[in-house]
């Protein structure tokens, strides 16, 4: 992107846009899950970071210390993939608007 902030490329200033709100949406609720993580993690005693239920149906899963890291490694992970699969779903609308305007996208060509 060009210093100015203006989009390059060719993109539509109103597509840049709408790209900008959605990366500051997801910027947002990535920030809110880290927080109530975080908090979470926060509120539980050192201490008791090897808890786990051992009762009935929760007999065997991860301890909480195992959860907060379970949780960090994958908040980041499942929001980029949510993005490329958004982004994905809107590059299958702009074959077909190529395809229906006579265009054969760059990627079908030989």
């Amino acid at each position: 992107m060009p210093k100015s902030g203006s989009p390059s490329h060719g993109y539509s200033p109103d597509s840049y846009r709408d790209a900008q709100r959605e990366k500051r949406a997801l910027q947002i609720f990535l920030k809110s899950v880290q927080t109530q993580i975080v908090s979470a993690a926060g509120a539980m005693p050192a201490v008791k970071y090897g808890f786990s239920p051992t009762e009935g149906e929760f007999k065997g899963v991860r301890t909480f210390g195992k959860q907060v890291k379970h949780l960090a490694a994958t908040t980041r992970l499942a929001l980029t993939v949510e993005s490329l699969i958004h982004a994905f779903n809107h590059y299958g609308q702009m074959v077909e608007y190529l395809r229906t305007n006579g265009v054969v996208p760059p990627a079908s060509r030989p």
